[in-house]
């Protein structure tokens, strides 16, 4: 295994932080020299952003300034730390490192003997501590433990499928098979939603004949989406975010997507 040495090199040190390169990458990191210095360290970062911006608009200057790429600052109790105390085994310490967005499809239930949901037991089948499957029942109370302001809704990350799904098959022109919708970090302690893995997506024409290629690769991928049920008030969500993020001349094959989509899932 390499040494810190062998990684980094620390080449300058200041107030409050110091700075290494990183061997064989253009990158410099700063960090801090005691975790008290983190709100100097946030707002060094908040500046030299505000001063690249400027200084990158006119490339004829002599100096300039290297380009801040992410603030890191871990916080006290990370969501990540909020998922183990909640669901995983008291025995785990570390990860998840993603939780996976399974809003078709629910994991396992809930006991319904606790009104606290820090009192729920914890489930012990449903585990995968690197990139740990959440369901939307699960999600729901781990935004209830949080606080509706740290996680986007249900609601919202559905509209967000859709409108996702709808820009890779219209603008790129990809079926969208196997990528992931993941709920991750965003370097700074706070959630973010992330789409991974295309390596398995593949091209469509945009033409009638091609929308059972579209239902295949929806069906293949991991249950993300709402399941294509006309009753659901989800899937009619997720269904009307990625109409209206088509443009209008390709309203057709959205139709034609849907439409086959709910016939398929009627008779699975």
């Amino acid at each position: 295994m390499s040494s810190q040495s062998d990684l980094a090199k620390r080449i300058g040190r200041g107030s409050f932080g110091e700075v290494y390169s990183v061997v064989d990458l253009p990158l410099a990191v700063k960090m801090v020299l005691v975790d008290g210095n983190s709100e100097l360290l946030a707002k060094d970062y908040q500046m030299h952003q505000a001063v690249f911006n400027v200084l990158n608009r006119d490339s004829t200057l002599l100096f300039s300034t290297p380009q801040p790429y992410a603030l890191h600052i871990p916080s006290t109790k990370s969501i990540a730390t909020h998922i183990r105390s909640l669901y995983f085994p008291a025995s785990q310490k570390t990860g998840p490192n993603l939780c996976r967005l399974y809003f078709g499809r629910a994991l396992q239930p809930f006991p319904a003997n606790s009104l606290d949901p820090l009192k729920t037991e914890r489930p012990r089948k449903f585990f995968n501590s690197n990139n740990f499957p959440i369901d939307l029942e699960h999600y729901k109370r781990l935004r209830r433990v949080l606080g509706a302001n740290l996680l986007p809704s249900p609601e919202e990350i559905i509209k967000a499928m859709g409108q996702t799904l709808a820009l890779i098959h219209h603008s790129s022109q990809y079926d969208g098979r196997d990528i992931e919708f993941v709920l991750g970090g965003d370097g700074s302690g706070n959630a973010a939603c992330w789409i991974l893995d295309y390596n398995q997506m593949r091209p469509w024409d945009k033409t009638a004949n091609e929308i059972s290629s579209l239902c295949a690769s929806f069906f293949h991928n991991d249950p993300y989406y709402p399941r294509p049920d006309p009753t659901d008030s989800l899937y009619l969500a997720f269904k009307r975010s990625y109409q209206e993020q088509v443009q209008e001349n390709n309203r057709p094959l959205a139709e034609q997507f849907f439409d086959a989509l709910e016939v398929m899932w009627a008779t699975r």
